[in-house]
This record gives structure tokens, C-alpha cells and sequence, in this order.
């Protein structure tokens, strides 16, 4: 038999084990010894299923991703990294000697004398550093990228996943974004978005297809995550900024992770929680890479270093190489 059966499988058995089918008893403790059962959703498991335990399986059948579940309310699914051989990754833990500026990352730093390009750190964990400056200028702040868009994932063909393990040193005086985006870091320093007094606006690079996590301390809710996105030029949610619940903490880790379905559905999720699902928060044509970006804001700029730990971003590979 399987040693990884279906939650409903695992029920049944339960069920026979109880009248003293010593055959279903033996099945149980076997699937259990290699991991337990797993429940199945025809799609998205989050806040369609509700986990019987922290720790459980959960298969997409449809899209044959699987979750898991870091708690017991039916938002606490996570993708489990790549789903198979058919999509591609990226993962970047910053344990070698020095960013890969050459093959897979852009980074540009402004011209001030606190804003720094992201750089390799010694560190436990593994992280680079890259800091925006107090010159309240258009030369204070810090980009990064991934190097190529021919490099990124095409929303129509499945799910696109971006995560980030980030921390801030201060929080005052400082706007940072983290996500996809259809555009390269360039050596203006662009951010994404900006979000000032409840408006989210385009950061100066002119997208047309982003999604992401935005920090402002110019926000109305100036000490929370903001979701940000952009469908072919429309901003997402009327341009009114909207909150994730939670708030960044000084020299204190979060992980930011976006997963993107074909239909450009996002969800974002702060620590292995679910706070917002953003329907067509993207075109399903868009072509999407990671950025990062971090700048001081517009009124007080205060000198801030970003620690990123890692990052992570897949998607589906193409069926031709056309």
C-alpha cells in the first residue's frame, strides 16, 4: 500500500481500525510512521480548507502544487516551493563570497554617501545588506532585480511564487518595496510604488505589471505592510493603499512571500499567514522578476540598511522554447 494516503483513506481505515480490523490498524500506523495522510482541494486550499493539524498536507489537485499548513484557520496554506519538474526556481541564500551581480541579480545604489548597493554580509543565515540614504534626493536610494526579464515567469502558463526573509535596522523615514514586477532595477533607484497619505502611486519606472509588498512610513497606516498592484497600467485597488495587518520590527525577520495564480490572483502572505488574496492583480500576459527596492522618503529621510536573507522565485517552465 502507499505509505502517504488521502485524508479521506486515512478515515476509513480509522473507522475499521476502531472495530478491530487489525489489517487497517497496521495500514494507519505505517502511513503515519512515513508521514501521515494528506487532504486534496480541486485548487487553492486557502480559505477553502480547513486543517484538521498544524503540519498537514494538503494536494491542489488541479494544479498539482502542495500546501502545507503552518496553523489551524483555513488561511494558514503555503505552497510548498516548486511543484515539479515543470516549473523552475531560483533560490538565493547569500552564502557565497559575493552577490552574483554577473548572472542572476542588477543592484544600483544612488549617489548619496548612506546609500549602498546590495552587498554580501558575513552572517550566520547568509544575507546582503543594501541601504538608502538621507540626502532627500533622487540619488538616496538602493535597487535590486533579477538580470534578465527573459529570465521570468509568464502568469498565464501557472502559479508564480516570490519570498523574501527581510529586516530593517530602523523604521522611521523610509519606503521599501519587495515583489514582481515587469521592469528591471535601473540606476535611478526607482521604487515600484509609493504610498503617501493613503495613495499609492507609480514609484517612477513606469510599470505595468507589479505586485507587491510596500513599507512607507508616508502612509496613512505609516507602520504597517501595504499590498501594492498593477494590472496593464491600472493600479490595483483604486489606488487606496490597504493594509496587511502586521508591521515591520526592528532588526526582527519577516517573510514576505507572494504566490500568483495564471488567472493574476495574488496572494500575500506575511510569516505563513494569508492576509490578503487580490483578484487580477496582474494581466495574465505580464512577464514578472523579482525587485527590491528601499529609498528614503520624500519628507524626512532617515539612513536605513535592509538585511535580505534570502530570496526565492519560480514559475512554469514554457511547453517550447520558441
Amino acid at each position: 500500500m502507499a505509505a502517504t494516503l488521502s485524508k479521506a483513506t486515512m478515515q476509513q481505515l480509522a473507522t475499521a481500525a476502531r472495530r478491530g480490523d487489525q489489517k487497517a490498524l497496521g495500514d494507519v500506523l505505517a502511513a503515519l510512521a512515513f508521514g501521515g495522510g494528506y487532504a486534496s482541494y480541486a485548487g487553492n486550499p486557502s480559505s477553502n480548507v480547513t486543517p484538521a493539524r498544524v503540519g498537514e498536507f494538503c494536494l491542489d489537485t488541479t494544479n498539482l502544487v502542495w500546501y502545507r499548513a503552518t496553523g489551524l484557520l483555513n488561511t494558514n496554506w503555503v505552497a510548498m516551493g516548486a511543484r515539479s519538474k515543470a516549473d523552475f526556481e531560483i533560490f538565493d541564500d547569500f552564502l557565497d563570497a559575493a552577490i552574483d551581480d554577473t548572472n542572476n541579480w542588477i543592484v544600483f545604489a544612488g549617489s548619496d554617501g548612506d546609500a549602498t548597493a546590495a552587498a554580501t554580509v558575513t552572517a550566520p543565515e547568509g544575507k546582503v545588506d543594501m541601504g538608502s540614504g538621507d540626502g532627500g534626493s533622487t540619488n538616496d536610494g538602493s535597487v535590486l532585480s533579477l538580470i534578465l526579464l527573459a529570465k521570468g515567469s509568464l502568469v498565464s502558463l501557472g502559479m508564480t511564487v516570490f519570498e523574501c526573509r527581510v529586516s530593517f535596522d530602523q523604521i522611521t523615514g523610509v519606503t521599501a518595496c519587495f515583489g514582481l514586477s515587469d521592469k528591471l532595477a535601473t540606476d535611478d533607484e526607482h521604487l515600484l510604488h509609493t504610498i503617501t497619505a493613503g495613495t499609492v502611486a507609480d514609484g517612477g519606472l513606469t510599470v505595468a505589471n507589479t505586485v507587491e509588498f510596500v513599507y512607507s512610513e508616508e502612509a496613512t497606516a505609516g507602520t504597517l505592510w501595504h499590498a501594492a498592484s498593477e494590472n496593464a497600467g491600472t493600479i490595483g485597488n483604486s489606488g487606496a493603499e490597504e493594509t496587511l495587518t502586521d508591521g515591520p520590527t526592528i532588526d526582527t525577520y519577516d517573510v514576505l512571500r507572494l504566490e500568483v495564480d495564471s488567472d493574476g490572483t495574488a496572494r500575500f502572505y506575511i510569516n505563513g499567514v494569508l492576509r490578503l488574496t487580490r483578484t487580477s492583480a496582474v494581466a495574465t500576459t505580464a512577464l514578472l522578476i523579482p525587485y527590491i527596492a528601499i529609498d528614503g522618503e520624500a519628507a524626512t529621510p532617515v539612513v536605513t540598511d535592509l538585511s535580505i536573507d534570502y530570496i526565492y522565485f519560480s514559475g512554469a517552465r514554457p511547453s517550447s522554447n520558441a
